[in-house]
């Protein structure tokens, strides 16, 4: 892993930020605009401005690498999943529920498609999508995908992973929600 990769698992975005800016700007000279590794790099930095809560950026970045990875891989790609769900954070960062949710389900068919289920970014989508509609409040169809992800994520990454454990926040704050107590406090402790 990286320095800028190290730096926004450890939580400092704002380092990670500016080195991921270094990163896209020496990918560009290097390899010009359409390159797949300038895709990525826009990637890494439009997470880390989602992280920042700088959402208009973020969906500025994975709209331009979602654009060069279409180009050179079509629609049916891992890196075009992944870039899609990364716009969706991006847009549900704005509240912009209904085009998330739109976003985060074209992200998980293709991973379906592209990858089986048993690849975690199934999983992570799946409880992504849960929680952008358990932002809309619509907790009735949130509960069976958060359930679904927690199985997913346990499959491909283990009990203790902590996709896993942010999926059972996720369920915790859901069964909050519906005044369900004694579900939420099986898993607030994961």
């Amino acid at each position: 892993m990286n320095m800028a990769g190290t730096l926004q698992l450890s939580g400092r975005y704002t380092e990670a930020q500016s080195l991921y800016r270094e990163g896209l700007a020496t990918h560009r000279r290097v390899y010009g605009n359409e390159h797949p590794l300038v895709a990525t790099a826009l990637g890494n930095l439009g997470l880390v401005e989602h992280e920042l809560h700088n959402e208009r950026e973020s969906e500025r970045l994975f709209r331009e690498a979602l654009a060069i990875e279409r180009k050179r891989y079509g629609e049916s790609h891992l890196a075009v999943a992944i870039s899609t769900s990364g716009l969706a954070k991006a847009l549900q960062g704005q509240q912009r529920f209904t085009e998330a949710e739109q976003l985060f389900r074209q992200a998980i068919t293709i991973e379906r498609s592209v990858a089986g289920d048993k690849h975690p970014a199934v999983g992570v989508d799946t409880s992504n999508l849960a929680e952008c509609l358990m932002d809309m409040q619509r907790y009735a169809e949130a509960e069976p995908l958060l359930l679904e992800a927690e199985r997913l994520l346990i499959a491909s990454s283990g009990e203790a992973h902590p996709r896993v454990l942010k999926t059972r926040r996720r369920l915790a704050r859901l069964y909050r929600a519906l005044n369900r107590p004694d579900r939420a406090a099986q898993y607030e402790h994961s």
